[in-house]
């Protein structure tokens, strides 16, 4: 038997054995789906979620999948079981001109969620898909809220900075700062947030999907006023997509765990904050597709009374982008 590494189908077996996500979608589906529903699956991978919806009765399901080769073994799955009342579509919506009446559908669904919420285009898919939903018709995620909180213990940032423990007497420290310049898909310990329980929390962006959405989203300055003396040692960033009324899914470290796990973006080095010292930070993210890569930016600053503000971090994917490592010396 010949094989092929394939990073698509890990990625699918990830999505797939998440009960949570799953559970979610269905519970979601059960609310809204009846045998007079139609629906377009936007980024369908695998088509599960549209077996879901066929199964429980919807009269259609068109799955858009820009994989061909992922889109032709939905195919070969939906025959194998039996699942019927699709119709299956090997490109992206952005390749469809003009959407006829008949090509819309009352849901319309994307599960193109990342850890950082946007990084696989769910924004500027909904922007695009909102073309085939017909007039009063359910988007799928509806909402999306973003959420953030400085990380006071040091359990993720002991798994990101390892570089000094390489040895055989090299100097890796530009390596290390150019991977602490990254957002790490981490299961972060919630006791180890500031406070240790969700009012750590600062929700930093809320999307309307049904609205039309910029691509670039930049928080106002958060703020956290720290009630005790404490290091900090980087920042866990998560989301809550409102799936149907009733129906959510979140990556809260305080919630069901799930494959995505959160977001954990580390400082440089640890800095011991001081009673009443104001941790301040600011988020930015750009999906715009021409970029190719996503971009997520941060700055992190630090206030204690009167003195000037302290830096802690200024750093962006913008800059792993940067070929010329040297910029880092």
């Amino acid at each position: 038997m010949a094989g092929h590494w394939s990073w698509s189908i890990e990625l699918h077996r990830k999505l797939l054995s998440d009960p949570v996500r799953n559970k979610a979608f269905f519970n979601a589906f059960q609310k809204v789906i009846r045998n007079d529903v139609s629906v377009v699956d936007v980024g369908a991978g695998t088509g599960f979620l549209s077996f879901l919806a066929s199964k429980l009765g919807a009269k259609q399901c068109t799955l858009f999948e820009c994989d061909e080769e992922v889109s032709e073994l939905s195919r070969r799955i939906a025959h194998r079981n039996g699942v019927e009342r699709l119709k299956f579509a090997p490109h992206h919506t952005t390749d469809v001109p003009r959407v006829r009446p008949d090509q819309q559908a009352d849901v319309v669904v994307s599960e193109t969620l990342g850890t950082l919420a946007l990084e696989e285009n769910l924004l500027e898919n909904m922007n695009d898909a909102k073309r085939f939903l017909r007039p009063g018709g359910l988007l799928i995620p509806g909402r999306l809220r973003q959420f953030v909180a400085p990380v006071v213990g040091e359990t993720c940032q002991r798994e990101v900075d390892t570089w000094s423990s390489v040895g055989f007497g090299l100097d890796l420290e530009l390596l290390r700062r150019r991977s602490l310049s990254n957002a790490f898909q981490k299961a972060v310990p919630p006791g180890e947030l500031l406070n240790g329980d969700e009012s750590s929390a600062v929700e930093w962006d809320t999307i309307d999907f049904y609205a039309t959405n910029e691509s670039v989203r930049v928080s106002r300055p958060i703020s956290w006023r720290l009630p005790r003396d404490t290091s900090i040692h980087g920042l866990c960033a998560w989301w809550l997509a409102e799936l149907a009324p009733g129906v959510s899914l979140s990556t809260s470290p305080f919630a069901e765990p799930t494959h995505w796990q959160q977001a954990y973006i580390p400082l440089p080095k640890p800095f011991d904050g001081r009673h009443g010292d104001e941790l301040c930070v600011v988020l930015r993210s750009d999906t715009r597709r021409e970029l190719g890569v996503p971009q997520f930016d941060w700055s992190v600053w630090l206030q204690r009374g009167p003195d000037p503000p302290l830096v802690l971090d200024r750093l962006s994917s913008e800059q792993l982008r940067d070929d010329n490592i040297e910029d880092l010396d």
